[in-house]
């Protein structure tokens, strides 16, 4: 699954702090104690384009926890 968020700074900072919360780790540890194989990934791709910085000079970042 990808997720894409747009809009302004303050869209996107609203819109990543309830997609934190909802990938709370009480909630992640409920589903590995449900699936022993179960892998949690998240692709953030946040190109906020800067006069310093242009999308293209920011790489996707992963994050990944669980077991390998």
């Amino acid at each position: 699954m990808r997720i894409r968020i747009e809009g302004t700074r303050d869209e996107i900072t609203a819109a990543l702090a309830e997609l934190r919360a909802a990938l709370s780790v009480r909630n992640v540890s409920q589903l590995r104690r449900n699936r022993d194989d179960y892998r949690y990934r998240v692709y953030l791709d946040a190109h906020l384009a800067t006069p310093n910085r242009s999308a293209d000079q920011s790489p996707p970042t992963e994050r990944t926890t669980g077991r390998a």
